[in-house]
């Protein structure tokens, strides 16, 4: 069972993004006004406040690294920042003045990806310095009931395959679907540098939800199952194998508006937000609420957030 520890200092602006450091010993968080804040864990306290030009709408921790953090912000840029250098750190910029609404990044590779607009911008970092890979073209756009077109916004994305397919879950029509590709390298007495080819534009598989729309998503540690955001009920649960639905999670709705979900304990449960400020955990198998953690009963959207496992 989960206890209430304490309540970090509050901010007058909206949280966009929180994440623990993989050693579980930092908490970063991220708002609009632009300011992330690091807190030290067990204790709690804020250790380090830095800022970026604009809002901040990403924020994803280095799985290698334990000091360095990627920073996704509103005007398409990815700050990359290392606690322990004195420099506030350097930016990638996408190419596309939109907000970065989700990173991921390849461990066996050593790359990133942002989803920026309808795009994915992938950076090579095999060694420094940093280069831009590529970017993605976006799936077809759906129509609605209307016949207008529903533009497709990557809400998460997750390498798999060992690096060579990357897995983009989209708002609006929802998709959920695996581009592959690989890598061509060239060797030089200077340097070696290495670029994205793209086996083919057709996706390797597609699974399309029971609602229209997705809010957002989170992946299993094996990388099996994906639980997204279905903005009507709460979550839904799909076996990225077969796309077959394995469960819905239900959670109270009062505004409906995009929820954040999470596995954890070694994806033997799932936490899943509310608009209503408490957080539901299911057990791994979805059929059951095995707590609920609320927060002084304050209507608004909680983000959620652990080590990994």
């Amino acid at each position: 069972m989960y206890d209430v520890l304490y309540d970090l200092p509050h901010t007058r602006f909206a949280i966009n993004a929180i994440g623990f450091s993989q050693d579980g010993r930092v908490l970063a968080s991220g708002d609009d006004a632009g300011y992330i804040r690091f807190f030290d864990f067990p204790l709690g306290k804020e250790s380090r406040r830095l800022r970026v030009t604009t809002a901040v709408t990403s924020l994803l921790w280095h799985p290698n690294k334990p000091d360095v953090v990627f920073i996704g912000d509103a005007r398409g840029s990815v700050t990359v920042m290392n606690l322990h250098v004195k420099a506030q750190g350097f930016s990638l910029r996408t190419g596309v003045n939109a907000p970065v609404d989700t990173l991921a990044y390849d461990a066996c590779n050593g790359r990133l990806a942002a989803g920026v607009g309808t795009d994915i911008v992938l950076f090579n970092h095999p060694e420094d310095p940093w280069t831009f890979g590529l970017n993605l073209p976006p799936p077809p756009m759906a129509c609605a009931d209307d016949d207008k077109l529903l533009l497709p916004l990557p809400r998460a994305l997750k390498f798999s395959n060992n690096g060579r397919s990357l897995i983009a879950v989209y708002f609006q029509h929802g998709i959920v679907w695996a581009i592959s590709f690989y890598t061509s390298r060239r060797n030089s007495i200077v340097r070696r540098s290495s670029s994205w080819l793209i086996k083919s534009l057709q996706p390797e598989w597609t699974i399309w939800p029971k609602r229209t729309h997705v809010g957002g998503a989170c992946f299993s540690a094996n990388g099996r199952n994906v639980v997204v955001s279905n903005l009507f009920d709460g979550f839904d649960c799909y076996d990225i194998n077969n796309g077959r639905h394995l469960a819905n999670l239900p959670t109270p709705i009062i505004h409906n508006v995009p929820l954040p979900s999470l596995f954890i304990e070694g994806s033997q449960s799932i936490l899943c937000g509310s608009s209503c400020g408490y957080v539901l955990i299911y057990s791994g198998n979805m059929n059951s609420v095995l707590q609920v953690l609320r927060h002084d009963g304050m209507r608004l959207q909680i983000n959620v957030t652990a080590t990994i496992d």
